[in-house]
């Protein structure tokens, strides 16, 4: 949840990269752009717990510490490139406009996996500003 207003931030700023900000009506954009933000947040929700149960049994806290950050942001990239393929490639939800830098052996935007380097660094940042180690807390 920490992260979910840098998400519809995000998700807002880059919407001139995608088709939809040309072809679509105001309310399917406000749509988009919520429902983009819901997947961010249960995308964000998966990667954290899935990195809490890899690193659940370790001991060394500097060591747990980056193995969760590791897998908090192999697991959100991992997930966002599936779905941006699945959208843009098969199901054809969205596409990229011109503007979309792509991701050369990926095939998909730059933008979203970004995002999924950027928005959960600053959660961990701002996690460990606030309360010490997320990893501790958890």
């Amino acid at each position: 949840m920490v992260t979910g207003g840098l998400h519809f931030v995000w998700e807002t700023l880059h919407l001139p990269l995608y088709t939809l900000w040309k072809e679509a009506s105001l309310a399917e954009i406000l749509w988009d752009i919520t429902s983009c933000t819901t997947a961010d947040i249960i995308i964000a929700a998966v990667s954290f717990s899935t990195a809490l149960v890899v690193i659940a049994k370790s001991r060394d806290q500097p060591r747990q510490a980056r193995r969760f950050s590791v897998w908090l942001l192999v697991t959100g990239l991992s997930i966002t490139t599936i779905l941006e393929i699945l959208n843009v490639y098969i199901w054809e939800n969205w596409a990229y406009s011109e503007h979309m830098p792509i991701v050369p052996l990926l095939d998909v935007g730059l933008s979203p996996m970004a995002q999924w380097l950027v928005i959960p660094l600053l959660g961990l940042w701002w996690l460990k500003k606030k309360r010490g180690s997320p990893v501790a807390h958890a």
